[in-house]
């Protein structure tokens, strides 16, 4: 995680707060330092799954991205 943060410019100890949304489905730590996201958090290496791209969807302020993010995780042809 220390290589990655320093590669990518991170500061691996910084203190994050994480403000959780309601519409959230996945549990994170509302205070965690940076390497904690990446070690423990999120999985940057791995394939996304579908709720991945359904959980991004609702970050999403663009409406055809958002689109296109819920028709990825519907598994829609739209989506592929």
């Amino acid at each position: 995680a220390e290589d990655f943060c320093a590669m990518m410019g991170y500061d691996a100890g910084q203190q994050l707060q994480v403000v959780p949304m309601e519409t959230a489905r996945n549990w994170c730590p509302q205070d965690l330092s940076v390497r904690q996201l990446f070690t423990h958090v999120l999985d940057i290496f791995g394939k996304p799954n579908k709720k991945f791209f359904d959980t991004l969807s609702l970050f999403a302020k663009d409406e055809k991205e958002k689109a296109l993010l819920e028709s990825i995780a519907a598994g829609s042809d739209d989506g592929k």
